[in-house]
């Protein structure tokens, strides 16, 4: 599994967006232009298009390797990501056919953010009383 993301002046938004999103195919990253309120969300005006680079964008762009490794929280990776590019991060979390900002779950790791949205989005069919009952019972044969 992919473990960073290497980020250089040339590096596309869409790069790293790739990128992120093969290790977390339920977790996706934006970058934005500005910094939102506390307790506020992103506003779209302010999200930067895939298809810039990220040099273009940031004069305080440290080139380097972020780390995305299973037990990194998301507020680790957002702001090891703002350090080294000067941009604001978002990571969401698909939910169904959204996505939503994972702000109240920012402690989480990325690993349990990504089991989270597979969750919500490969739902198990419930079980009945029955087949519970079944799982519980050692095999009598």
């Amino acid at each position: 599994m992919i473990m960073e993301i290497t980020i250089i002046g040339s590096s596309l938004v869409s790069d790293v967006q790739q990128t992120f999103s093969e290790a977390y195919p339920f977790l996706r990253v934006e970058f934005f232009k500005k910094r939102h309120t506390q307790g506020k969300m992103f506003l779209k005006e302010d999200k930067i298009p895939p298809y810039v680079k990220i040099g273009d964008l940031s004069k305080n762009l440290k080139p380097g390797k972020i780390d995305i490794s299973d037990s990194r929280t998301v507020t680790e990776f957002e702001q090891q990501c703002r350090e080294m590019t000067g941009l604001e991060v978002q990571v969401l979390r698909r939910s169904g056919s959204s996505w939503i900002q994972t702000s109240l779950t920012d402690d989480w790791s990325l690993e349990r953010q990504n089991r989270e949205g597979e969750l919500l989005n490969n739902p198990q069919p419930a079980k009945t009383w029955e087949q519970a009952m079944e799982d519980r019972m050692p095999d009598m044969e």
